[in-house]
């Protein structure tokens, strides 16, 4: 055995160790501590748009362990950092909520390597925003083509877009309050209110007829549609608003007469008038409501009614009126009858 002799006070290092192993005393080595920090891109960011949230281990020379993303107890994405080679990471997320949402970062840590696991990382606030989107409003292939009329059957289109332009563009416009509220603006400035739904690839119809015009000098008379979406839980209400323009027109008549052809000076005759409907079938007539006049007139002498050539067409358009020929100017007379029109039709 060699015996090694050493002056008081000085103790080297080498053999405190080598006594602490042939003594059996353990040593304690710690884990480095390590911070975990969270970030995201964009932010806010709009519905079915990928956000990147990015991880990063601080205090991690040689990347291991796994960090985990979560929105309180539910993990949205992990990655390894052995396997990506990394400290920072990305962990993309799509599947967000409308809404605000509290997102946090956890770092396992990895003893075996020496690194300590983090505390969770402040959290996070991540803004999701419902989709933007605007209307166009147009006239369906299914209706009319133009003049239209009093009382006739218009359909006008609608088609909602998504006017995002990011992230999922397959995304529904079915569910919840996909309601479209129409607002038909009529001569005059009243306001007429129509409802309607689009489909899941935000297109629908709403049918609209026109009613009689309340001025029976307008005419035509010009009325404007717009298309309001009042959107869901992914969608925004539209803004802008499509609208569009159209002209109503009264409905054209022809005049028939009817009655006695042939008679002699002095003589009584009666003759009468049917106003009729020249867009009969489209829609439903309106009433010639028994106010509007038919005037007449004629190529011979003769003396209509008691002293007056109008007479006034009840609801079905018709009327009658006497005609007597005078002595003077025998022969053809022609008989005009001149239909003056209401609200609904022209004259």
């Amino acid at each position: 055995m060699l015996l090694r002799v050493l002056r008081a006070g000085r103790i080297p290092a080498s053999f405190v160790l080598v006594s602490a192993l042939l003594l059996g005393v353990g040593l304690l080595v710690q884990a480095s501590p390590t911070t975990t920090s969270l970030s995201s891109s964009p932010n806010p960011s709009v519905y079915g748009q990928i956000v990147t949230f990015t991880i990063t281990v601080a205090g991690v020379q040689t990347p291991s362990g796994t960090v985990l993303l979560k929105e309180g107890a539910t993990t949205l994405g992990s990655r390894n950092l052995a396997v990506e080679g990394a400290t920072t990471v990305d962990i993309d997320v799509s599947t967000l909520a409308v809404g605000t949402h509290s997102i946090t970062a956890e770092y396992s840590g990895d003893v075996g390597n020496g690194y300590d696991p983090s505390s969770t990382a402040t959290p996070l606030d991540q803004t999701v925003d419902k989709r933007a989107t605007s209307t166009t409003v147009t006239v369906d292939v299914s209706s009319p083509t133009t003049p239209w009329y009093v009382n006739q059957q218009v359909t006008f289109a609608v088609q909602v877009s998504d006017d995002s332009a990011v992230g999922d563009g397959a995304l529904s416009f079915d569910g919840g309050a996909n309601l479209v509220t129409w607002t038909v603006t009529l001569p005059g400035g009243s306001t007429s209110t129509l409802y309607g739904t689009v489909d899941s690839t935000g297109a629908g119809t709403v049918d609209y007829t026109p009613p009689t015009p309340s001025d029976s000098l307008l005419t035509p008379q010009d009325f404007s549609i717009a298309a309001h979406y009042e959107g869901n839980g992914a969608y925004a209400a539209s803004s802008p608003d499509g609208s569009r323009g159209f002209t109503v027109n009264k409905r054209t008549t022809t005049t028939t007469v009817s009655g006695d052809t042939s008679g002699v000076v002095n003589e009584t005759l009666t003759l009468n008038v049917q106003v009729a409907d020249d867009q009969a079938g489209t829609g439903t007539s309106p009433s010639f409501d028994g106010s509007a006049t038919v005037t007449w007139s004629s190529t011979g002498s003769g003396v209509f009614g008691t002293g007056s050539n109008v007479c006034i067409v009840d609801s079905t358009g018709q009327c009658s009126i006497t005609y007597t020929p005078s002595a003077v100017g025998t022969g053809t007379h022609v008989i005009t009858a001149q239909y003056a029109g209401n609200d609904a039709y022209a004259g």
